[in-house]
């Protein structure tokens, strides 16, 4: 049996041949376990906008349903530039794509976790229980950490658990290149990646505290009164409003935050500080897309606000916390 390799090597982020393998491993058993189901839910809107860039005589009226998002980010580019190159079938190149994304998402927190957790049986624990709860619920928000098909948030997701790792090396320019990937391939998740690092770096470089991080940026807000029509249509939607959520779904917007308080008071005994720092800066990241939350959906005046979920942000606050539960447990804390 080979001998584990030094602690520098794994704290510095070297990743071994055996180490892809066993990512790929997890991959492969996450996708047995969760399924593929590449025509279901948000799939409606993104394999159109792909399609139509490979066929422009599909679909010759009624783009709109699917233009507005795809007009928005360069995924559905990506993608069907992908099918070109690689002369693949649609459907294969679209299943390659979102394993690559799972890979990818296990990859990076692979890293993330070596510059986290001290041992090694810590990061495959956090890794390995990421991979077995992708499918996991975020709240009351109608997301799954991961979906089961092809979906860009997978891709901003993996953007944004790269970026956290060039934050805490101080690897700014390679932390601007994820978040870049991030904002062309979903706009609005790449905000909830860019914000989760400003409340990292901040946190980290200036040692505020959770509550007075969230004085640091600013909220304006100005938007028009919606539309009979908009208003009628986006009440069906019942996870758009916080107000109606269930109470175990509101559970799960400050049960994670009150568990990292605690996790970064541990770290702070164990002398983890990196971990330290990602579990304090969460708090202040996942108190300020609540208060934004109650801000676009309680008051009728800024009812189209509501379309932007803010606690869609939640899904990094799950990545992170799962890193987390089962990184401290692997690593004896």
């Amino acid at each position: 049996m080979k001998p584990d390799p030094p602690q520098e090597a794994v704290r510095s982020g070297i990743l071994r041949p055996r180490d892809y393998f066993y990512l790929a491993l997890l991959t492969a058993g996450s996708l047995a376990v969760h399924g593929y189901h590449p025509g279901a839910e948000d799939s409606e809107i993104y394999i159109p906008g792909i399609k139509v860039l490979l066929n422009p005589a599909l679909h010759p009226f009624g783009r709109e349903f699917f233009a507005t998002h795809a007009r928005m980010t360069l995924f559905p580019n990506l993608i069907a530039a992908s099918v070109r190159l690689s002369h693949l079938p649609f459907d294969v190149v679209i299943l390659l794509w979102h394993v690559l994304s799972i890979f990818l998402l296990l990859l990076a927190s692979l890293q993330l976790c070596r510059l986290l957790f001290a041992e090694t049986c810590a990061h495959w624990a956090a890794v390995s229980l990421l991979a077995a709860l992708l499918t996991l619920p975020v709240a009351g928000t109608a997301l799954y950490i991961v979906d089961q098909y092809l979906n860009p948030r997978a891709l901003a997701l993996f953007a944004a658990i790269f970026a956290t790792s060039a934050a805490l090396e101080r690897k700014y320019v390679r932390m601007g290149l994820w978040i870049v990937f991030a904002a062309a391939i979903h706009p609005l998740m790449f905000v909830f990646a860019a914000s989760w690092i400003f409340f990292l770096v901040a946190v980290r470089r200036f040692s505020f505290s959770p509550v007075s991080a969230l004085s640091v940026l600013p909220v304006g807000l100005s938007i028009k009164y919606p539309s009979p029509a908009y208003r009628e249509a986006v009440q069906k939607l019942p996870y758009f409003f916080l107000l109606r959520w269930q109470w175990y779904e509101w559970l799960g917007i400050f049960a994670p935050l009150a568990i990292l308080y605690g996790f970064s008071r541990l770290a702070r005994k164990q002398g983890l500080a990196n971990l330290e720092v990602v579990c304090r800066a969460m708090i202040p990241f996942g108190l300020f897309y609540f208060v934004l939350e109650v801000i676009f959906t309680v008051p009728d005046r800024l009812l189209a606000l509501a379309l932007y979920q803010p606690l869609r942000s939640l899904q990094l606050v799950y990545v992170l916390l799962i890193l987390t539960c089962a990184g401290c447990s692997g690593n004896g804390c």
